[in-house]
């Protein structure tokens, strides 16, 4: 049992050890560094030209999207008028049928008067 716990205990002294080991290099690689690269006039170039990328890439897509919704806006503003027109058609045969209404009903008054007489 005694060399059972030993091993154990040397497992996790091992993976201590490369857990330090990982965080370190995580470090440095999240952490920038005192010392100039040699690289680094490479990665900012590229980066630079990526950037650039995405500007075009996201002002392409605002664009769309602009376009997208001025359409859209143009088709709503149809639409209202239609209702519009709509509404309005529904107002006239209202009043049209209300006058229609009252020509029937005097009519009919005339009619039931002169039965009676």
């Amino acid at each position: 049992m005694a060399s059972t716990s030993s091993q154990h205990e040397s497992k996790n002294c091992k993976r201590k050890k490369e857990m330090e080991v990982l965080d370190s290099e995580m470090l440095q690689c999240v952490l920038p560094s005192n010392q100039p690269s040699p690289h680094s006039d490479i990665t900012e170039g590229v980066f630079d030209v990526v950037l650039k990328d995405l500007r075009k890439e996201l002002n392409i897509l605002l664009s769309k999207y602009a376009r997208i919704l001025s359409e859209q806006s143009a088709v709503d503003v149809l639409y209202v008028d239609g209702f519009d027109e709509i509404l309005n058609e529904a107002k006239s045969l209202e009043t049209q049928l209300k006058q229609k209404k009252e020509s029937l009903r005097n009519r009919l008054t005339m009619i039931a008067n002169t039965l009676q007489k």
